[in-house]
C-alpha cells in the first residue's frame, strides 16, 4: 500500500501474548472485554487495565524507541479487538488518531459498550479521530445492524473531530473480511 501510495510509510507494533501454549481466546476475553459475562468471559472485564497498560506502558515504549509521528497512531482491532477499539476511542480518545474496528463485537455484555456510550454522551471528553468500521454481509442482520446504529449514535453527537466511515464488505463473514477491512481502513484513516 505504501508503494502504491495509498497509505504513508508506516510502523507497525503488534502485541501478543508470550507462552508456547498460549490461550489466545482466554488472554482476548480478558483484556479486551469492559466488563465479565459469565457465561463465556467470566474472566474478562480487563479492558481498562489494558487500556492503562497501552498508555502507560507500551506507547511509550515504542515511541522511545522508533521514529514514529505520535500524532498518527492508528489502533487496530477485530471482533473483540473491535469492541477494545471502540472502548480506547470512548475512553481515551487523545492516544490515537485513528481507529480501525472492523466486526467489533458491539452486543457483547448485552450492549455493553453502545449503552454505555449513550449514557456517558456529554459527559466525556469527545471522541475524535478517524474511526473504520465494517460488517460482513454474511453476519447476522442483529450483528450488521449494531455496527450501523453504532456509527449513527455517534454522528448523531455532532461530534465535528470525528470521522466515521462504515462498511458492509459483501460476500463475507465474521473473519473473512479481514483484509479488506484493514486495507480499506488504512486508506482512510490515512487520508489527508
Amino acid at each position: 500500500m505504501v508503494f502504491d501510495q495509498k497509505i504513508e510509510e508506516s510502523i507497525l507494533v503488534g502485541m501478543a501474548w508470550g507462552g508456547k501454549t498460549s490461550n489466545y481466546w482466554m488472554y482476548r476475553g480478558i483484556d479486551y472485554t469492559p466488563v465479565p459475562v459469565a457465561e463465556r468471559y467470566q474472566d474478562g472485564g480487563g479492558a481498562a487495565k489494558f487500556l492503562t497498560a497501552l498508555k502507560t506502558e507500551i506507547v511509550p515504549f515504542v515511541d522511545g524507541r522508533v521514529r514514529a509521528d505520535t500524532g498518527r497512531r492508528v489502533l487496530t482491532g477485530s471482533s473483540l479487538g473491535g469492541l477494545f477499539v471502540l472502548y480506547t476511542l470512548l475512553n481515551e480518545p487523545d492516544l490515537f488518531s485513528g481507529y480501525i474496528a472492523p466486526t467489533p463485537a458491539l452486543g457483547y455484555a448485552d450492549n455493553w459498550l453502545p449503552r454505555m456510550e449513550a449514557a456517558s454522551a456529554g459527559r466525556r471528553k469527545a471522541a475524535r479521530g478517524r474511526l473504520f468500521l465494517t460488517a460482513g454481509r454474511l453476519e447476522s442482520d442483529a450483528w450488521r445492524e449494531a455496527v450501523v446504529n453504532f456509527q449513527r449514535a455517534l454522528e448523531s453527537r455532532g461530534v465535528p473531530g470525528l470521522t466515521i466511515k462504515t462498511v458492509i464488505i459483501e460476500g463475507e463473514g465474521h473473519s473473512g473480511q479481514k483484509a479488506e477491512a484493514y486495507n480499506r481502513g488504512l486508506r482512510f484513516v490515512f487520508e489527508k
